[in-house]
């Protein structure tokens, strides 16, 4: 999972809802409008009306194509850029897409009088239908509906919660001690999601090596602290030998310098000896 895109007509909150989604991932978020303005040096109903929709329109497929190019970016793309089939595909390719589906008396009401959308016209209510009607069916095949008449934070929550019931869980059949081994694209990055779903509150200790912490612990951290988590991260040695009770002592010197309690949580971010000292 490189990318989550989300499409929708205008007024279907797809820049709120991204940068929700991005703030909660500890990810970039890319308005692909706001790319095209910023390229080009002009707004949006300028270059419609100094260079027409067809220039837009390979403006905005452009766009779309360098935004997906990246990592860990939620792209909110403009309402028409699912008109291009290399579009669709090129979004489909990149990561899971969701729309966000709306009914046009609740655009239009959010959308009022804007005189940025040079494709309402004299008539905001008939051209806004015209459009819904003519580009609902690519809405659809392209991404995962989402009821986007919720509060933004509701829809953030949503797009969360499908991303994580899409990864496997594999049940490891221990008793009373079983557990889940979730599998799938994406896993460090919804780790805050994770922590809320399992309804762990307080401050969260990560358990790590130093290797791993250089190149996974600012994600992690970032998830966590999006998702509202205070995050402290204790580095342990590598290797069998640092799996020791003086280590452990280490860890729990650390933990009460730091003033955590047993309502608090730790994270390991790691394999063997990792998880062994954080379980311990």
């Amino acid at each position: 999972m490189r990318v989550i895109s989300l499409i929708g007509p205008m007024g279907s909150g797809k820049s709120q809802v991204g940068q929700g989604l991005a703030r909660r991932l500890g990810w970039q978020f890319v308005d692909v409008d706001t790319l095209i303005a910023t390229r080009e040096g002009r707004s949006i109903p300028e270059i419609f009306r100094d260079a027409g929709e067809a220039r837009f329109r390979a403006l905005e497929r452009e766009a779309v194509r360098s935004a997906l190019r990246g990592r860990c970016r939620v792209v909110a793309t403009g309402g028409g850029a699912i008109l291009s089939a290399a579009t669709r595909r090129a979004l489909a390719a990149a990561g899971p897409v969701f729309y966000l589906r709306a009914p046009v008396a609740v655009l239009l009401e959010r959308i009022g009088a804007d005189p940025g959308r040079p494709l309402l016209g004299a008539d905001p209510r008939a051209s806004l239908d015209r459009l819904l009607r003519e580009r609902e069916p690519l809405y659809m095949q392209t991404g995962d509906a989402v009821d986007a008449t919720q509060p933004v934070e509701a829809v953030v929550e949503e797009v969360l919660g499908r991303l994580a019931r899409a990864r496997r869980a594999v049940r490891v059949d221990l008793g009373e001690r079983a557990y889940d081994v979730v599998v799938g694209a994406g896993v460090l990055s919804l780790a805050g999601a994770d922590l809320r779903c399992l309804g762990a509150a307080g401050r969260v200790a990560v358990v790590t090596h130093r290797p791993l912490a250089r190149r996974f612990g600012g994600r992690v951290s970032a998830a966590l602290e999006g998702c509202g988590y205070a995050v402290r991260t204790l580095t342990v040695p590598e290797g069998e030998r640092a799996k020791s009770l003086r280590q452990a002592a280490s860890l729990i010197d650390a933990l009460g310098k730091e003033n955590f309690t047993r309502a608090d949580t730790i994270i390991a971010l790691g394999g063997g000896v990792v998880g062994d000292l954080a379980g311990f």
